[in-house]
């Protein structure tokens, strides 16, 4: 008999090595032979246990692990070409029609989808409940002919709105051009009246006189006298100077009183007023017409009385703070002809101040 040295197993002497591993036999004793006998009977029992666990080992199942439950997808879809994000992270380019799938946690999402040019936005929320497919369907077309249309509209009522400003300032200018004739038309007339009556000064031999430290200028028959007095005002005494010439039985006279500061504050209407009836009052003379009249911008009154013996034609205009009186003072039998003639000859001009 041998046996193994490595497992002990006996094996005839016919063996020389371990059939199953391949270790050299060694010959057993003789005083040993009945225990190695033994040892032969169980080894060829668990032999052929040995033969199977040299052919592999034995695999016992795995226990099975606890199914992680499936996550929900979007699907994503856009009807314009589009930029995208989800929950503020952008997603990248998505072309019209397409779609794009992207899985999400349980919850509520936001979408946002802005066409290519960022002039148009849509934002949507999803709440992503269970596992499966959701689809978002992002419709940007509308939201883009909302915008060209209200684009449209502006650019409609802006154009609208030019049109009627120029309509308007077209018509405005015809008017101020029809305005502006019609009072260069006046303009001239009156300068030619002017002129005409001043031709027909000039042949009954009046002269026309300038005194700028006044600022008028008018036609007198000779150069004028002059004289300084004080006159009594609602302003209080006040100085008046009076330029007066004599025609035949008539006297023509301009008077200039100047109020300066104390002018502050009062009504020239007033003024004209208080004047008119301080003639009435002084000449003891009955009104018998008055009509507000103008000299350029500046305001005046022209009026006619008469007394038992003579006719008063007055002007007063207020210029600034200084009053004119431009009077003709002539026999109530015995009119004056040039009276127009005289008192449409003044004129302002220049004030040069002494």
């Amino acid at each position: 008999m041998k046996h193994c040295p490595q497992c002990g197993i006996g094996y005839p002497d016919s063996h020389v090595a371990n059939p199953t591993h391949g270790v050299q036999l060694n010959k057993m004793r003789k005083r040993k032979r009945t225990g190695w006998l033994l040892a032969l009977l169980i080894g060829a029992a668990i032999l052929p246990a040995l033969s199977q666990q040299e052919e592999g080992p034995i695999l016992l199942p795995k226990p099975k692990l606890a199914a992680k439950p499936a996550s929900p997808t979007l699907l994503v879809m856009c009807d314009l070409a589009c930029n995208w994000k989800l929950d503020g992270e952008p997603k990248g380019h998505l072309d019209a029609g397409r779609s794009a799938k992207v899985k999400v946690e349980l919850g509520q999402h936001m979408v946002v989808a802005a066409t290519e040019d960022s002039a148009d936005q849509v934002k949507q929320f999803v709440k992503a409940e269970e596992k499966g497919q959701i689809v978002v369907s992002i419709e940007l077309q509308p939201v883009r002919d909302a915008h060209l249309k209200a684009d449209q509209d502006a650019r409609d009522k802006a154009a609208q709105e030019v049109q009627a400003r120029t309509e308007r300032e077209a018509r405005d200018k015809a008017e101020q051009e029809a305005h502006d004739k019609v009072a260069r038309e006046k303009k001239e007339r009156e300068l030619q009246e002017q002129r005409d009556r001043a031709a027909e000064l000039i042949k009954k031999g009046m002269t026309l006189y300038s005194f700028p430290e006044d600022g008028f200028s008018t036609y007198f028959p000779r150069y004028p006298g002059q004289g300084t007095n004080n006159t009594s005002t609602e302003a209080g005494p006040l100085e008046t100077r009076q330029y007066i010439a004599g025609d035949s039985d008539t006297a023509l006279s301009v008077t200039v009183c100047d109020y300066g500061a104390h002018y502050a504050g009062m009504d020239p209407d007033n003024l004209l007023e208080g004047y008119k009836n301080a003639i009435l009052t002084r000449s003891n003379s009955h009104l018998i017409r008055e009509k507000k009249i103008t000299l350029g911008v500046y305001r005046g009154v022209e009026f006619e009385t008469e007394s038992k013996a003579m006719h008063f034609s007055v002007r007063y205009y207020f210029v600034g703070t200084t009053l004119y009186g431009i009077s003709v003072v002539s026999p109530i039998k015995k009119p004056y002809a040039d009276t127009m003639s005289f008192l449409d000859s003044f004129q302002l001009i220049d004030r040069v101040r002494k």
